[in-house]
This record gives C-alpha cells, structure tokens and sequence, in this order.
C-alpha cells in the first residue's frame, strides 16, 4: 500500500510478505544476536552500507528498521533440548521462521496471532516461537507455560515512506527527516 501510494507512511514485518525481501531474511536467522538494540544497529548499518534488498531504496524511502527481542520457544509441555522439539507443533509467523522451525524437527505452523491462543487450549498447537512480549499481551504463557531461553529467530521491522511523497517534500523537511532517521 506505500509503494502504490495508498498510504504516505506505514510500518511492515517482513516475515509476514515472504519472499519480497529475500536478502533482509538474513537478519531474522536464529542465534544471531541477544538483544533487540544489536539486530537493529546491524541491521541500519547493512542498509546504510547498500548491502539490503534494491526495493527497499527504488520503491520506498526507508525511514528506519528495528529487530525485534530473540523470539523463544514455547511449548505445553517441558522440553530440555532441541531434540525434545521432533513432532511438536509451533506457531511461527512464516518465511523463514518456517524453515527455523523445520531444522528443528518441528512441525511448523503459520496462523495469526488472535488465533493462537484457543489452538493452544484446544491442543492444535504445541506451542510456538514469541516474544516474552507477545506471550503476555496475547496470553499465550498462560497456554504455553515453558520457554526455551535461545533467540530462536526475530522479526523485522521497517518503517517505510511512498517514495513520491517523499520526493515532494521540502529539501528541508526532508533534511530534518533524515536528521531523526536512523538509517
């Protein structure tokens, strides 16, 4: 919707857009970093530095990105290592968090978040990869009460601007923009 125009200014996760952001993947790779500031100071970096997705500087003005905190791993039951994981089936949010999920053995499991909550209660998930975050708004550790302590994978957030409106603005505005911008 920002690129067509749409909307002037939004705010995306490229794990839920699969495959439109390949290269950007990189930065929810699990066991990459500890904390949400490290992801997100790499990852400004790389764009500042042209090594991200051609589309990110073609079709929007990208105002910022931010990794999110490690997601862990939340299961119904105690698991004690990564091969307790063989069978069990977590929530992940898509793209690369289904192949995360996958290497572990698991059987992963796309669904929107409002969603998870009864499938947790009703035995149609075991449990999922969140944040501490997550797990309290949406309820899921009531549910899901053990946590793996591994950054199992991140989200990625960009915070992105339609490119003509962008163009349109006064250099000044622009200028001061750029000036509170992170990348």
């Amino acid at each position: 919707m920002v690129v067509s125009g749409r909307v002037e200014m939004g705010q995306m996760i490229t794990g839920f857009a699969p495959g439109v952001f390949p290269v950007s993947s990189v930065l929810q790779l699990p066991f990459t970093w500890n904390t949400a500031l490290e992801g997100s100071l790499v990852a400004n970096d790389l764009f500042r530095k042209g090594f991200l997705d051609e589309t990110l500087r073609k079709d929007v003005k990208m105002m910022a990105m931010n990794i999110t905190v490690p997601l862990k791993i939340w299961t119904k039951k105690p698991v004690s290592s990564l091969e307790g994981l063989k069978g069990l089936r977590l929530r992940v949010a898509g793209g690369l968090d289904i192949k995360t999920a996958d290497a572990l053995g698991a059987a992963p499991v796309s669904m929107p978040l409002p969603e998870v909550f009864p499938a947790l209660e009703k035995g149609v998930l075991d449990g999922g990869l969140y944040s501490f975050e997550s797990t309290a708004i949406f309820r899921y550790a009531e549910a899901a009460k053990y946590v793996m302590d591994v950054p199992a994978g991140y989200a990625v957030g960009m915070f992105i601007m339609n490119k003509k409106i962008w163009d349109s603005l006064p250099k000044e505005t622009q200028t001061v923009l750029d000036d509170l911008s992170v990348i």
